[in-house]
């Protein structure tokens, strides 16, 4: 009796399985109907690259569209791709109608492959087509420390602080520029209010 209450249990728990994989796998099987829209709210907000790279492809085939260039390049950047980033923004370097967004991009990517003056000049030209754009205020200023040029990146850490860059990472970075000039009480008083909240 025993054995056969155990095997009516794993034949109702194994139909279960089989029906929730017949429901999941409609709805990958695509048989929902969402919009590319739709789609990039969902890869995005769970941070599927990879779906997301896919996405944009498609729809640059179907035709190409700067800002649908952009935001490839965007994600290749966060899936660690900064090879196939540059690739992507190289049809929109030498265009007349490229943006700060354009030259930011190329200068994060060549950052992260080690090409460090090179993504100097390419965010020296995002901030001249977006001087008030604290992002790549604040790159600028990570290069000039890496350089050791410790007066310069300060006062870009500043600027883009006064242009309202996130306060924790504006913070984090003057205190390692304090460590840096062997000020470590300055580091320890802008790093304290951090710790405590």
């Amino acid at each position: 009796m025993h054995k056969k209450i155990v095997m009516f249990l794993f034949v109702i728990i194994l139909s279960g399985c089989v029906t929730t994989a017949g429901t999941q796998g409609e709805v990958v099987s695509g048989n929902l109907d969402l919009t590319s829209v739709d789609q990039e709210q969902i890869y995005t907000k769970t941070s599927n690259y990879s779906a997301l790279i896919e996405l944009y492809k498609r729809q640059l085939k179907q035709g190409e569209e700067s800002e649908t260039r952009l935001k490839l390049a965007e994600v290749y950047l966060n899936y660690q791709d900064a090879e196939s980033a540059l690739f992507t923004l190289a049809p929109l370097i030498n265009h007349k109608s490229n943006t700060g967004q354009v030259f930011y991009l190329q200068g994060l990517a060549l950052f992260r492959l080690g090409k460090i003056e090179e993504a100097k000049h390419s965010l020296h030209l995002a901030r001249d087509k977006s001087p008030m754009d604290a992002k790549v205020i604040n790159l600028l200023a990570i290069i000039y420390a890496q350089q050791g040029d410790l007066v310069q990146s300060r006062a870009l850490f500043t600027q883009a602080r006064e242009l309202m860059f996130d306060d924790i990472t504006i913070k984090n970075n003057l205190a390692l520029i304090d460590m840096l000039e062997g000020d470590y009480d300055s580091a320890a008083a802008r790093l304290l209010p951090i710790y405590m909240n």
